[in-house]
């Protein structure tokens, strides 16, 4: 089996190419079927203002930003979440920046060793539909890995999530979800 690529360039030699941070800021409040959450949307538009603020090159998109990316603002479902990603991550495969961050604010789920981010219109009524209506952390993860991290060449590039996720989920949710390790 062959030895993987090796990452050819520091970052320093690629900064030409990239800014210092590029974050995704996703808020989610208005949710069909949980709790309308108050602050999510806000904390995500206060962290893509403040990432924009950073001295140096830094750009943010969250769900204030213009047209380009608008659902940063309560995405619908979990291929609106991925969708949502993979077309952040794709510009950035040419201009790779030192630190990629995500950032999301809404509901989770805590299920054993996974978290799920959940989308504005997930209708959770048994286990099954946490895997199938929600994006789990290491779906996120994979993602970062599949569509940025295998595709530069540049050798040291930070990740960093960030997951402000409200859990008060009713018991009734809780029972019916037959969550693991709650």
């Amino acid at each position: 089996m062959p030895l993987p690529k090796a990452k050819t360039e520091s970052w320093g030699e690629a900064l030409s190419r990239g800014p210092w941070v590029e974050a995704l800021c996703i808020g989610v409040d208005a949710y069909e079927h949980l709790k309308i959450l108050n602050n999510a949307v806000g904390d995500a538009s206060a962290i893509a203002h403040g990432i924009q603020d950073l001295p140096g090159m830094s750009r943010a998109v969250g769900p204030e930003t213009p047209a380009e990316m608008p659902r940063c603002k309560n995405p619908a479902n979990k291929v609106a979440l991925q969708t949502l990603l993979k077309q952040f991550m794709a510009p950035l495969v040419r201009a790779p920046p030192k630190i990629v961050m995500v950032f999301f604010a809404g509901h989770g789920i805590w299920d054993g060793d996974n978290m799920y981010l959940v989308p504005a219109k997930a209708d959770l009524r048994m286990h099954s539909d946490l895997q199938e209506q929600c994006l789990s952390h290491h779906e996120l993860f994979g993602l970062l890995k599949t569509e940025l991290e295998d595709k530069i060449h540049v050798k040291d590039v930070l990740f960093l999530v960030i997951l402000d996720m409200c859990q008060n989920l009713s018991a009734d949710l809780k029972k019916r979800l037959r969550l693991h390790g709650d």
